[in-house]
């Protein structure tokens, strides 16, 4: 360049594309970077000599005239064309020219981007979407066709797919396969089999074949001379299953564009073995499922709109002592009752005729009749079967013997109702025990005050007090057992509403906030039934709530009705798991329960009761927000309040203890018994505050020697929970866990869970002192 501009020199000469520089008139370069000579593979003095227009050669779609020459001719634009290199090889090319200034003199500079690779990609995706769209049902014809292109395209020797089939390499797709090329072998030793195993998605290139360890392994290599081997596993359902391979007679070094193009192709076979797969499976589900039809216990005939008979399995032609071919074709009507005319016009129940004119399945319980030997029960459904457009064309009907289901059904209710009574016996077991400890802690604890009279009569008054309540539990008990038409009397409810609830979730994690009118009316009820309604109310909404929570329990006045009588009005609601829209119609239906324990009584029995009681009884409920069961009762303005509930050698010691449990009477006792011991005591109710209080005192410098906390709170943290906190807080902290479930695992096992001692309710003082002793 005559202008030798020192900036523009470094950009002509380090440019990664080819630039030249020519006179417009003879077309001959006046200068040019190394990039031409690398591209074209002219020497510099040769290129020097060459019109640039004289290596391209006709372009696909133009003659050339029209593209390089023309541009030039023009002095300015841009095309894509081919030039011809030194060795006589095509390059596919980007040409820009424009005029340049040189020394006054003016000029074209030219710009060559190599696009061979686009190029030839764009030529590998037409191929591939050309054997797509010639695609057919056969899918080795499929697979054939890609390995043929992959073959054509890489100029390879052969080309194939093989796929691992159990042990044996099977090759699949050939293309100019020797004709005495295995089909199937063992896979021991060959490369694609190494390919497949080794489980990567990236190809595997191995040069010089003839002196790799394979020329030893692999027959092919050197019955056929290979030289080269370019191979690509093919995946399905994330494993590889097969190789798509080319190799060579001779030695050569694929491009990076051709080992993508295998990449490519090998997906495209992928394609394909999922459809083969995916085939093979549904024929080996349709050959399962007639198998399964086939060992089925059950009877299954299919039915068409005329009453024919279908297909029958086996089951069910036994039923009827005759062979499959003897029943098809025949009307179902004639094999099971021997008539011309469908049972329905004998006033039969048919359930094929009412799912032909419904749709929808139906059923049907047949307890004797010509179908059924004496004694059985059989149940009939049916199921409608369409085509593709919705179109009934087909009843499916299964006939089952549920005789000995319904006796054991039968049998299974007797021992739910067992179980229900074990689980009331276990909640009253946890009450009593509670209501002992009272009792025996202050008679134990007044044989210890004998000194001082006031103390030991105010221990027996509490004692009687709790012997009061442990009477009226057992009272409960009784009248929440009488069943049968009430026995009405005036009662206030509210007091019931407290004690039933209560009643219901002793031992559980729930507890229950109430919100009763004051000015709540009378009603006239039988006392036990009623609190059976409310207990089985509340127990349904413990159930509901398997990690606890609370129910609230409402109760008030209704209006004034036009006839000027008043209804109490009565709810419990829960935030548990709520009950399906299609079965709220279903839940006060007798042994309905969507439960895996429980009998389905509750909900019946109290459905009964309400009505029983000139009342009214209803629910709604939102998935995954709770429910609510609404009961109105007839109010009775005369009414009359029920009678109020009523409420040795010892190891002493020193230090603090903090108690935690959620009744005031056993936290009363506990008080007092530890005083006389010796300690100091401070209680809390539930295990939040007993954490709390821990962490206060320990901060205050005033530390508990002991915490001794009740395994279960209701609606609250217990001792289990609790303790984890504690050694969280003190990993040296002594905790006694205090319960009335002796067979709770805690209490079995008490120091797995952290605790330092076990003291079972109900205690004597002398038990107390010997565990904070011990400790």
């Amino acid at each position: 360049m005559k202008n030798d501009n020192g900036l523009y020199r470094v950009l002509f000469e380090q440019s990664p594309d080819a630039i030249l520089v020519i006179d417009p008139d003879t077309s001959l370069p006046v200068c040019f970077n190394d990039r031409v000579l690398d591209l074209l593979g002219y020497g510099r003095d040769e290129f020097a000599a060459i019109n640039i227009a004289h290596c391209e050669a006709s372009a696909p779609g133009a003659p050339s005239e029209a593209l390089l020459a023309g541009i030039i001719k023009c002095g300015a634009g841009e095309c894509e064309t081919m030039l011809r290199d030194s060795r006589g090889e095509l390059k596919y090319v980007r040409v820009s020219v424009h005029s340049v200034e040189d020394g006054g003199q003016s000029c074209l500079q030219m710009v060559i981007t190599d696009i061979s690779k686009k190029k030839r990609a764009e030529d590998r995706l037409r191929l591939l979407n050309d054997s797509f769209l010639n695609f057919g049902p056969d899918f080795v014809g499929n697979i054939n066709l890609i390995t043929k292109e992959v073959g054509n395209f890489m100029e390879a020797t052969c080309a194939m797919y093989n796929r691992l089939e159990g042990d044996l390499l099977c090759s699949v797709g050939q293309w100019h396969a020797p004709p005495d090329f295995k089909i199937t072998d063992r896979p021991a030793g060959h490369i694609c089999y190494d390919v497949i195993r080794r489980g990567q998605r990236t190809p595997l290139f191995i040069a010089h074949l003839d002196e790799s360890p394979y020329a030893a392994c692999d027959p092919n290599v050197s019955r056929y001379h290979l030289k080269t081997y370019a191979g690509m596993p093919v995946f399905w359902g994330g494993v590889a299953v097969g190789s798509l391979c080319v190799v060579y007679d001779r030695d050569i070094v694929p491009s990076e564009a051709d080992m993508s193009f295998l990449a490519m192709a090998a997906a495209a076979i992928a394609v394909e073995e999922a459809r083969w797969r995916a085939e093979e499976k549904l024929r080996e589900q349709q050959s399962f499922t007639g198998n399964i039809i086939e060992s089925l216990d059950n009877g299954l005939v299919v039915i068409d709109t005329d009453y024919r008979i279908v297909t029958a399995n086996s089951a069910y032609c036994r039923h009827f002592g005759l062979k499959p071919d003897e029943m098809i074709g025949q009307r179902c009507h004639e094999i099971v009752y021997g008539s011309e005319l469908p049972c329905f016009r004998y006033g039969r129940d048919c359930p094929v005729q009412r799912t032909l004119e419904s749709g929808q399945p139906a059923s049907l319980i047949r307890q004797q009749g010509e179908a059924a030997s004496s004694g059985q029960v059989i149940e009939i459904k049916s199921f409608p079967l369409r085509d593709g457009a919705g179109k009934i064309i087909a009843v499916i009907e299964l006939t089952s013997d549920i005789t000995d289901k319904l006796k054991l059904e039968e049998h299974e209710r007797n021992i739910e109702k067992l179980e229900s009574l074990g689980i009331l016996a276990g909640g009253i077991a946890h009450d009593f025990n509670n209501i002992l400890t009272s009792i025996l802690g202050n008679i134990s604890l007044s044989r210890f005050q004998a000194h001082d009279p006031a103390k030991v009569l105010q221990r027996l008054e509490d004692a009687e007090n709790a012997a009061v309540r442990a009477k009226e539990l057992t009272q409960q008990l009784l009248t929440f057992a009488r069943g049968g038409e009430p026995v009405k009397k005036v009662i206030r409810i509210g007091g019931l509403l407290r004690e039933a609830a209560g009643f219901a979730t002793h031992g559980s994690a729930v507890k229950c906030d109430f919100a009763l009118a004051d000015d709540l009316c009378p009603v006239r009820a039988d006392e036990g039934q009623l609190s059976q309604v409310i207990h089985n109310l509340v127990l349904n909404a413990v159930q509901a709530m398997p990690e606890g929570g609370t129910i609230s329990i409402a109760a008030d006045n209704s209006a004034p009705m036009a006839d000027g009588k008043r209804m109490v009005e009565i709810s419990v609601a829960d935030t548990g798991t709520g009950i399906p829209k299609h079965l709220l119609q279903k839940i006060f239906d007798p042994y309905f329960t969507t439960k895996q324990q429980g009998s389905g009584l509750g909900l019946a029995t109290s459905y009964s009761i309400v009505k029983k009681h000139g009342g009214n009884i209803t629910v709604e409920s939102i998935m995954g927000k709770g429910t609510i069961f609404h009961v109105s009762l007839p109010a009775d303005e005369q009414g009359e309040e029920p009678e109020p509930v009523a409420r040795q050698e010892l190891t002493r010691g020193k230090g603090r203890i903090l108690v935690m449990d959620d009744e005031e009477i056993v936290r009363v006792i506990t008080k007092a018994s530890l005083e006389e011991l010796g300690y100091q005591a401070e209680c809390v109710e539930n295990g939040t505050e007993a954490v709390e209080l821990y962490q206060r005192r320990a901060a205050e410098g005033t530390p508990f020697t002991a915490v001794i906390m009740d395994l279960t709170i209701p609606g609250g943290v217990g001792g289990k929970e609790a303790i984890i906190m504690l050694l969280q807080i003190d990993p040296k902290v002594k905790a006694v866990v205090s319960s009335g479930y002796a067979s709770d695992p805690v209490m079995a096992n008490y120091r797995d869970y952290g605790f330092s001692a076990v003291l079972s309710k109900p205690y004597r003082l002398q038990e107390m002192g010997e565990v904070l002793g011990g400790l």
